[in-house]
Order: C-alpha cells, then sequence, then structure tokens
C-alpha cells in the first residue's frame, strides 16, 4: 500500500513540476525576446509613477521594491509592488501556499512544503484506497456502459432527425435549382433579344450626339446673336447731345425719403465720351440732401479720343413750373483727377456733388421741381468754353440758384 501511495505521490510531482518546468521555459523564452526593450530601458530616465523620484529602469525597480511594495504575501509576507508578479508569486512560486489534494473525496487545503507529508498519511491513504475499490467495481462498470448505451442512442436520435431535416432541405434546393435553371434561360433569352437592341440603339445614339452637337452649334450662335443684341440695344439706348450740346434725363421719383436712381448713358457726340449720372439722397450733419454723381465710361471709341476729359460740365434740377428757378451746378474738370482720364477698366470712379441741393426740394409737396412722379436733370457740355449757359433764362440775371465748383474743390473738400 505504501508502494502505490509514494507512486501516486511521485506521479503527482512529475506532472507539477512537467507544469511549472514548461511555464519557466516559456518565461525564459520571452525573457530573451525582452532582452533588447530592457537594453532601451536602461538608458531612460524613468519618473515614479507615486513619487517625484526619477531614475534608470533598474534603480526604479529597486526603488518600487523598497519604497512601494504593497502587496503582501498572506502566507510567506514576501512584499511586492507589481499586480502580475504578486499574482504569479501565489499561484505558482510561494512554498507556503494551500492547495488542494486532489483526490475527489478530500476536501484539504494543504500547504505545498507539506504535500508530500500528507499524501503520506493514514486519512489520505484510507481515501485512495477506497477511490480505487470503487473504480475496480462490476457494478460501476455495468452502469458506465449503460450510461454510454443511452448517450450513444441519444446521439444516433440526433443524428436521425439531422439526416431528416437535411433532406428536406435537399429537395427544396432540388426545386430551387430547377427555378434557377429555368430563370436562367430565360434570362439568356432576354439577354440575347436585348444584345440585338443595343446596336440599334449605339446607332441612335450617333444620331442623338449628332443632333446635340448641330443643336450645341445653334445654341452658341444665338448666343453670339443676343450679345449682339444686347450690345445693340444698349447702343440704341445711349443718349447723345444734341446740336446745343445739351440732353436732359428724367429721374422716376416714388417720393421717398432714401433712394438711389442711375440713368441711361449719354454720349457727347457719336463717337465721344460715355457718361451717366446717379441721383441720390444723403445725410451730413442731420441735414439730408440731393447727390448727385457723374461717371465717365469706357466707350467704344475711347482709343481714339482725347483724354483726360477737360470740358466744362452744367448739371440743372429743372424748374417745372416755368418760373426759371433751375438749380445748377458748373462742373470744371481738373486734368489730374482720376474720374476724368482714360478709363482703363469698364467704367472710373464717380464724381460726386455731395449737397447738390436740399432733399427738401424734392420731398416738399408743392415742389416746383418734382412733376407726376418725376425730375429732370438737364446737362450742357460746354465745347466751346463760352462761359453761357443755355438752360439760364435771358431775362432772369438771379445767379442764387447757380454754384460754380470744379473737382479740385471737391476732391479737398
Amino acid at each position: 500500500m505504501n508502494n502505490m501511495s509514494e507512486k501516486s505521490n511521485e506521479a503527482n510531482h512529475v506532472k507539477y513540476w512537467q507544469h511549472h518546468g514548461a511555464k519557466t521555459n516559456r518565461n525564459m523564452k520571452y525573457a530573451l525576446c525582452d532582452r533588447g526593450v530592457e537594453r532601451e530601458l536602461k538608458i531612460i530616465i524613468i519618473i515614479c509613477y507615486a513619487c517625484p523620484w526619477n531614475g534608470t529602469y533598474n534603480d526604479y525597480l529597486d526603488h518600487l521594491q523598497e519604497l512601494h511594495a504593497d502587496l503582501e504575501c498572506i502566507d510567506c509576507h514576501e512584499h511586492f509592488f507589481a499586480i502580475n508578479s504578486f499574482e504569479e508569486h501565489r499561484e505558482e512560486v510561494c512554498v507556503h501556499r494551500s492547495i488542494p489534494c486532489g483526490l475527489p473525496n478530500c476536501m484539504n487545503l494543504i500547504k505545498w512544503y507539506d504535500m508530500k507529508a500528507h499524501y503520506l498519511t493514514d486519512e489520505h491513504q484510507h481515501k485512495l484506497i477506497i477511490i480505487i475499490l470503487e473504480y475496480n467495481n462490476p457494478k460501476r462498470y455495468k452502469l458506465q456502459i449503460q450510461n454510454y448505451c443511452e448517450f450513444i442512442k441519444k446521439e444516433f436520435n440526433d443524428i436521425q432527425e439531422t439526416i431528416a431535416v437535411t433532406f428536406s432541405v435537399y429537395e427544396i434546393l432540388l426545386n430551387n435549382f430547377a427555378h434557377l435553371k429555368i430563370e436562367e434561360q430565360e434570362i439568356k433569352t432576354n439577354f440575347e433579344k436585348n444584345f440585338s437592341k443595343i446596336d440599334e440603339l449605339k446607332k441612335y445614339d450617333n444620331e442623338n450626339e449628332k443632333a446635340l452637337k448641330e443643336l450645341s452649334e445653334s445654341y452658341n450662335s444665338i448666343q453670339i446673336q443676343i450679345e449682339s443684341i444686347k450690345k445693340l440695344r444698349e447702343e440704341s439706348l445711349i443718349q447723345i447731345l444734341d446740336n446745343n450740346s445739351t440732353t436732359t434725363l428724367r429721374f422716376n421719383y416714388p417720393n421717398i425719403s432714401s433712394f438711389s436712381f442711375q440713368s441711361i448713358k449719354f454720349r457727347t457726340s457719336q463717337y465721344g465720351h460715355t457718361f451717366s449720372l446717379r441721383a441720390c439722397s444723403t445725410i451730413d450733419s442731420q441735414q439730408k440732401y440731393l447727390s448727385i454723381f457723374l461717371t465717365l465710361h469706357n466707350g467704344e471709341y475711347s482709343n481714339l479720343i482725347p483724354y483726360p476729359f477737360l470740358y466744362t460740365i452744367y448739371l440743372t434740377l429743372w424748374d417745372q413750373s416755368n418760373q426759371q428757378k433751375h438749380i445748377e451746378y458748373v462742373l470744371k474738370p481738373n486734368p489730374n483727377s482720376t474720374a476724368f482720364i482714360r478709363p482703363t477698366s469698364e467704367k472710373n470712379d464717380e464724381f460726386g456733388i455731395m449737397k447738390f441741393c436740399s432733399l427738401e426740394y424734392l420731398t416738399d409737396p408743392k415742389s416746383i421741381y418734382v412733376r407726376d412722379g418725376a425730375f429732370f436733370i438737364r446737362v450742357f457740355v460746354d465745347f466751346l468754353n463760352t462761359g453761357q449757359n443755355p438752360f439760364q433764362s435771358k431775362d432772369n440775371d438771379d445767379d442764387d440758384n447757380v454754384a460754380i465748383m470744379s473737382t479740385t474743390k471737391m476732391m479737398t473738400e
């Protein structure tokens, strides 16, 4: 009996050391792989996670072991700072740890270093003999065989049910396969029909492409014609000064206090300079004024006529009551003003008369300058430098409503 117990103990110890030795070999293999990393860590300065200490990796391990080893083994009272080292010690290394005996009917926890002595105790030997006798009992074999037969029978029934389900699924798959073959034939037939139509579609596509190209060319031609018509229309809307070098510009006035109206363009002659006026309301020191802005445009013949524009321009807000109380401004262009040089873009900057007159001349219900919702500004260009205003009546020598302003004065203001 003692020989059997010793053999059992030896077998258990062999199994344990085979398992422990294999794990130790794996750890050594991992350690070899990590040597390169450890060499790198030796030259890195590490800061402690729990205190201001810093130093190399090896010194860090000693520091942790000395000051931060807070994990204690309850069996041997050894301290650890790393959880994985602590768990490995508790499960595999500590000789004072308690482990189960291993026999099914032995529930004792035995110290690892006392396991060999436990195996030799009468209690352990007695329980081991009982297990051997039960294992060699013929009734036990019969019961095992019955249980195994029941298990085999159950497995066989499960296999039969699986085969029946498999055959039913197979029949369904066969039917689906037959339907798929029919659908495949139909698809093949439709594909052949459609393939024959592809050539016809290609033919139609070529014809459509040709027609689209013709439409595109026609569209481009129409666009060119539209642009030409727009240009001709704009030119037809441009007024040209009459034989007296004057023109009249109409502005619709909806009787509002804030507005900005742009006039049509006017040209000094058929091949002359092109201008436009903008009339708007402005406010200066809480006083509202009618302001007029003059713009010199880049015309069709700008490269053929002289610049800067130096002729005196008379602007007159027309009295529609025939009382000859016109409000007039005389502009004498400054040759250094950028508003009257040759335009390098579509138009030059505006030249503004900010205080042409008080806005009350228009907003007054009894205004003599607004009739039927419109007021007029008449323009005269003194090409001959006569100094005479053709809009001023010979019988009216009152110059109170006449203001003379040069562009130099306007720029300094």
